[in-house]
């Protein structure tokens, strides 16, 4: 006992007693490198690489501008299709409050984007928004069920040819598997 006691911390024995201190599983790692500052640093290494990636879009310019036109663009004809949906169920609506019913309608969305397919968003939205612009609140659900319906009438055909094509790919990639 009384030898430990000696070397603790000196003589010649080195670093006995200090391993509190100095204690490094991996002799690689560097004094003072734990795995809380290795977390720490790998979340700044990729905040560094997201901000790249953000400067780097807003470096083309070109490319950026042709964003928020087709941006623009989609608003536009969504606001067109709303507004021939009203027209066809016998309101006058204008054009411009058609496009900003739907902008309003697909801010919310945007905004509400942790709500799978904004299920319950979109609806409130145009019930709520539809009287603002002039509408009974019923149009505007009606017309979110509109819209739904014609989601579903889009995604469906594509949903099935992804699935197809994603099934056709895990069998070549089986069958593949098997040859080697």
């Amino acid at each position: 006992v009384s030898l430990c006691r000696r070397h603790a911390g000196r003589g010649p024995v080195p670093g006995a007693g200090q391993h509190r201190l100095r204690h490094r599983p991996d002799r690689r790692q560097p004094l003072g490198h734990t795995p809380r500052r290795q977390a720490v640093a790998g979340r700044l290494t990729h905040a560094r690489a997201f901000h790249d990636a953000i400067a780097a879009i807003y470096r083309r310019r070109g490319k950026l501008a042709l964003s928020i036109l087709l941006q623009l663009a989609g608003w536009i004809a969504s606001g067109l299709w709303l507004w021939a949906v009203l027209w066809a169920m016998g309101l006058s609506t204008g054009l411009w409050q058609a496009i900003a019913i739907q902008a309003l309608v697909e801010g919310l969305r945007s905004a509400t984007v942790f709500i799978p397919a904004a299920v319950g968003v979109q609806e409130a939205g145009y019930a709520a928004l539809a009287p603002v612009f002039g509408l009974p609140a019923e149009i505007g659900l009606a017309v979110s069920l509109l819209r739904r319906a014609r989601d579903l009438v889009v995604a469906g055909p594509v949903l099935l040819a992804w699935q197809i094509a994603e099934s056709r790919r895990a069998v070549t990639f089986r069958q593949a598997q098997g040859e080697d």
